[in-house]
């Protein structure tokens, strides 16, 4: 069966865009600036954490796939798993204390999990449109 090819709705594209960006930019300022991130892992290297945006960059690569091919649903999903991948830049808190971060180091962290946020927000409201609209009164 035929799957429609449906443009990527402009709320979860901006969202998606967004995202992806922020993560580029967090992941960047990691490598750029390793040597003085708190707390970070001791084998972790520059090439570590470009392999890790990397990876978590297929996750979207993978949704938008999937939206692509026609299957609403498990792009949906997908694309609001690597929105959650951005609440994983939260744990530098956790290493160590929000005062031992830069003001750069704060807006990397902090963008990429509002961005992330904002795409699960966004395919969320745009399961909950569909599903609305196809249930049965």
């Amino acid at each position: 069966m035929d799957r429609p090819r449906v443009p990527l709705e402009r709320k979860i594209l901006t969202a998606l865009v967004l995202y992806a960006s922020a993560s580029f930019f967090h992941h960047a300022h990691n490598a750029a600036f390793l040597s003085v991130y708190p707390n970070m892992p001791e084998g972790l290297s520059i090439l570590g954490v470009y392999a890790a945006w990397a990876v978590v960059s297929l996750i979207g690569l993978a949704g938008y796939g999937l939206w692509r091919a026609g299957y609403r649903g498990p792009a949906l999903l997908t694309l609001a798993v690597y929105g959650a991948s951005g609440l994983d830049g939260l744990a530098h808190y956790v290493v160590a204390e929000f005062s031992a971060h830069t003001f750069l180091m704060h807006v990397s962290i902090l963008f990429e999990a509002l961005t992330g946020v904002m795409l699960i927000v966004a395919c969320g409201w745009s399961a909950f449109k569909t599903n609305a609209a196809t249930s049965p009164d």
